[in-house]
């Protein structure tokens, strides 16, 4: 089974009714040789204008509305304080593109349905990406599987995967990025449902239970200094457990998996999470039919950072080495030119 979707874009400075009187043009010849089309409009949303003129002319061959959130983030990784900064700007976007989605639901005409089309960090296909990009994935991911039903959004696609964010094709193998690392582990999410989790904050926790009553969960530690420890009911047999782990949030970071820590006593499973620098989520799978609260505790721990900036320079000397390529290579008269070095 499969249905033909098309995208009706919007191109030049059309106004509301432009818009809508040319799309429906098109779509009405595209659907006389092609009726199994579904259309889905474009728009400057959420815009309550373009709501009452544009979506609800074009309901009736156009059901589904295009939204987009690219979410700019002021990139610092040249010191452990400014990735910091701009890690804690990055984890509140996917709230701030829940309000965004919310506000467009209420807007929105009752058989009418959002199509969360591009979801991105700004420009982050410019550059090598890092696991900053696979903890924000999986925010987003979290947020969809809580919201998806109650604000009317059945699909939601990501732009681009392929070499611009989640997978990297070189001449001889193809690999996954965090961002990619994010979409395969919470794949084990799909054709399962959703469970009601207690004790825990936003979307920090999924849980979903698929037709032979495996249980799966995934868990966001998203605190930048502080271990957090989930004191889980045993529900059954624990089928597999892992962790994603990034060493560092630099460009090029992976994350690398590993067995959770977990410690079972009397029908109890505690997980325990490091903080972000080096953790992203685990899942486990248990047998059990039903699902259990979730207790989170939080233990402070110390930040892996401040010991790695006491062991940086030794005499006051750092040794640097650099390869420039091309335009790159031009930079390196003028770094050495430098009164420091």
């Amino acid at each position: 089974w499969a249905t033909k979707w098309v995208m009706a874009t919007m191109e030049g400075a059309n106004t509301p009714d432009g818009y809508a009187s040319l799309v429906e043009t098109h779509a009405r010849a595209m659907l006389k040789v092609t009726p199994d089309l579904k259309f889905v409009s474009s728009g400057p949303y959420p815009n309550q204008e373009w709501v009452d003129v544009s979506i609800k002319k074009l309901a009736p061959i156009a059901p589904y509305v295009s939204l987009h959130t690219y979410n700019s983030v002021h990139w610092d990784f040249t010191s452990p304080e400014g990735m910091e900064r701009c890690y804690n700007e990055m984890i509140r976007m996917p709230i701030h593109n829940l309000g965004i989605l919310r506000r467009l639901h209420d807007m929105l005409p009752e058989k009418t349905f959002i199509s969360y089309d591009e979801w991105n960090l700004w420009k982050t296909w410019c550059r090598n990406p890092s696991s900053m990009e696979g903890i924000f994935t999986a925010q987003m991911l979290h947020m969809f599987m809580h919201e998806s039903e109650k604000q009317r959004m059945p699909m939601a696609c990501y732009f681009e995967p392929v070499n611009e964010g989640a997978m990297q094709v070189h001449p001889d193998h193809t690999e996954l990025t965090a961002t990619g690392q994010a979409f395969a582990l919470l794949s084990r999410h799909a054709g399962g449902k959703l469970c009601t989790v207690d004790g825990v904050e936003d979307f920090e926790v999924v849980a979903t239970i698929d037709d032979h009553h495996v249980l799966t969960l995934t868990m966001l530690n998203l605190n930048w200094q502080e271990e957090t420890t989930y004191s889980l009911n045993k529900c059954g047999t624990i089928l597999e457990n892992k962790v994603l782990q990034a060493e560092n949030l630099l460009p090029g970071t992976p994350f690398t998996e590993n067995p959770l820590m977990i410690h079972v006593k009397d029908d109890i499973i505690k997980a325990k999470l490091p903080p972000p620098q080096r953790c992203l989520y685990q899942y486990f799978h248990s047998s059990n039919k039903h699902t259990r609260n979730t207790k989170k505790n939080k233990m402070k721990t110390a930040s892996r950072s401040q010991h790695e900036r006491s062991n940086f320079m030794k005499n006051g000397k750092l040794t640097v080495a650099i390869v420039g390529m091309g335009f790159g290579s031009c930079f390196l008269p003028i770094y050495l030119k430098h009164p420091d070095v």
